[in-house]
């Protein structure tokens, strides 16, 4: 933790400030102190980006993983799936196919 960057960084509308770290961990921070109040590690080996509600908070992490945790209790709440590899579609029902073009969504009707 002592070599690590911050990558990125959410502000709750209660001032609480939260960051993601190039090794994969998690923070609350207390700017005012210059101090780590909360720190959970992802089990990843890096995260990118987060996202924040009042219910959740959404790290984008390596290898195509996203984990959720509460913003309070920094308690896991899930990992959401994986993106599908480029080329590939999904099918609802036999109504359509979702396939992914050069990163945009066109139906084709089947």
């Amino acid at each position: 933790m002592l070599a690590a960057s911050f990558m990125d960084v959410a502000v709750a509308p209660n001032g609480v400030v939260y960051s993601v770290t190039n090794d994969g961990n998690l923070v609350q921070v207390v700017v005012e102190e210059r101090r780590i109040e909360k720190l959970v590690h992802l089990k990843v080996n890096n995260a990118a980006g987060i996202s924040l509600t009042p219910d959740a908070i959404a790290i984008a992490c390596s290898e195509g993983l996203v984990r959720m945790f509460h913003p309070e209790t920094f308690s896991f709440l899930s990992t959401m799936p994986k993106p599908l590899a480029y080329g590939q579609g999904v099918r609802f029902g036999s109504l359509s196919i979702i396939s992914f073009f050069s990163g945009a969504y066109q139906t084709v009707s089947s």
